[in-house]
């Protein structure tokens, strides 16, 4: 009966809610439904009665020329409803592609920190740059030189790095394309019955205490690792690859707790259109990804350039947590300026 109901409100949502279409509504679903009852009555199944009362009806546009009624033509309001199968549906696909990401994301901080330990084991140290500098004169002669020892010595770390690196990109794209169906709900295109919305808003409450307490844990531990990473470059102890390895190693810890509840309120909000999945806040959004698109590569090119070229690899390395907390203040304004207007 769900899906004759939301059948229903497919073909009347669209059009102006007067009095006479309120009538010819309530009409055709009283008769439905007396259909739907006679035929289960007469022993025949749920899903073969929903078929035969909807079949007899016709289609949403024979139904509504029958009527006399036009059919509006504007895609916005012709977003077809879900039903509670398909929401279910979506709720286990994003729990999948969280699964996948959690994957990747620990493949890459592991392959990175494997990385880092490995230079310190082939003898590489952060305090030894690269002979040459982009302003030095020697630098073009010196690409094209045969490959140093230390060279040489990069062979394990970047096996190790890329042993799991490459997998974990495989992840990341498998998830996107897999998920690629489900795009829908993010762009906001379709809508919900009441009492399906109701049942998810339920489910959203019940899921808050445990939201609230992972976000809890997760920003101390964040902060814990933090922490330690600053005593452990203060005490000037262990070499600075192996502390960043270390950070990295603590920082999966946090990340394995918020990523998957974060992932899941993310779900919830655009099946409900809340927080950044309000209409309101979807051009603010197209705006911070393509600041983003082109703010977080410039960052890295500018890593590079400073590494690489002028062996300033101290100011390097401050380059991209400052563009980070610079690019969060930024989003976090525009998004509540948007709010605002």
């Amino acid at each position: 009966m769900e899906t004759i109901l939301t059948y229903i409100e497919n073909v009347f949502r669209p059009l102006p809610q007067t009095a006479e279409v309120l009538h010819i509504k309530n009409e055709l679903l009283s008769d439905m439904e007396a259909k739907f009852e006679d035929l289960r009555v007469a022993g025949i199944s749920e899903h073969e009665a929903t078929a035969r009362v909807i079949g007899e009806f016709g289609t949403i546009d024979e139904l509504l020329c029958e009527l006399g009624i036009d059919h509006p033509t504007d895609d916005e309001e012709r977003r077809p409803l879900v039903s509670h199968e398909e929401i279910d549906e979506f709720f286990v696909a994003h729990q999948k592609f969280t699964r996948t990401i959690v994957w990747g994301i620990l493949l890459s901080l592991l392959g990175l920190a494997l990385f880092l330990s490995a230079l310190v084991w082939s003898g590489i140290s952060p305090a030894s740059p690269p002979d040459v500098g982009l302003t030095d004169p020697g630098f073009f002669s010196a690409l094209i030189r045969p490959p140093s020892e230390s060279a040489h010595n990069l062979i394990l770390p970047l096996a190790l790095f890329f042993t799991f690196v490459i997998p974990a990109v495989g992840l990341f794209i498998h998830a996107g394309l897999s998920f690629q169906k489900y795009q829908r709900y993010e762009r906001g295109a379709f809508d919900i019955l009441p009492t399906i919305k109701c049942e998810v808003e339920r489910e959203h409450e019940v899921f808050q205490p445990l939201f609230t307490s992972r976000l809890i844990t997760g920003v101390v531990l964040s902060m814990l690792a933090v922490l330690i990473f600053i005593a452990l470059i203060m005490l000037n102890t262990f070499n600075t690859f192996y502390v960043l390895a270390i950070f990295l190693t603590l920082a999966a810890i946090p990340l394995m707790l918020l990523i998957p509840v974060a992932m899941k309120e993310n779900a919830f909000s655009q099946i409900l259109r809340i927080g950044d999945y309000r209409p309101q806040n979807r051009e603010a959004e197209r705006v911070i990804g393509a600041v983003a698109a082109f703010v977080f590569p410039a960052s890295i090119a500018v890593i590079l350039i400073l590494g690489f070229g002028f062996k300033n690899w101290g100011a390097a390395l401050l380059v991209f947590p400052v563009t980070a907390i610079l690019f969060g203040g930024f989003a976090g304004l525009y998004s509540v300026l948007k709010e605002v207007d």
